[in-house]
């Protein structure tokens, strides 16, 4: 596993999901692209308790490696289906995540080929990661982690998303 530094500290992975996990979310991904509106996000958060038995460790583990000052932090656990439409308007949204935001997956799933997140040091420096299924973009919120998604006409955008919260 590498650490990249490069806009801000962060690690990619492939094959994030075990093979099972990633068929199960295809298929709530594939079934959320074809009720989607243009304008609209979706997001299921999944409570299934093997799933967190399954990741939460291993999410707070990518905490300590990115920033094991905020460990003692950790309060919640959560595991997210998002679809967003291809002219859902959060997608311009140019951020960096909430303060009680201590880590974050953002597991590229649906479909087969899209746009990864674009990352950047400042708001005008954004470029895109990318996308490949079940590709992970991890990493721990500072006041320089800049990103943002966009769907560019390729159709509705699943990712399957992880939050380590204070």
């Amino acid at each position: 596993m590498k650490i990249h530094n490069e806009p801000w500290k962060h690690i990619i992975e492939d094959d994030f999901y075990d093979i099972e996990d990633f068929i199960y979310f295809c298929a709530i991904a594939a079934k959320m692209c074809k009720e989607i509106k243009p304008t609209e996000k979706i997001i299921q958060t999944q409570t299934y308790d093997i799933l967190k038995i399954k990741y939460e460790q291993r999410a707070l583990d990518y905490l300590k490696l990115l920033a094991p000052e905020k460990i003692n932090l950790y309060q919640r656990f959560q595991l997210d289906v998002q679809a967003v439409g291809i002219d859902e308007q959060s997608q311009n949204f140019i951020h960096i995540d909430r303060n009680d935001k201590l880590l974050s997956i953002v597991v590229y799933g649906y479909p087969e080929e899209h746009v990864g997140t674009h990352i950047g040091k400042t708001r005008d420096s954004l470029k895109p990661l990318e996308w490949k299924q079940n590709r992970a973009l991890i990493f721990s919120r500072n006041n320089n982690t800049w990103h943002n998604f966009s769907t560019l006409g390729l159709g509705p955008r699943v990712t399957f998303n992880i939050n380590l919260y204070r």
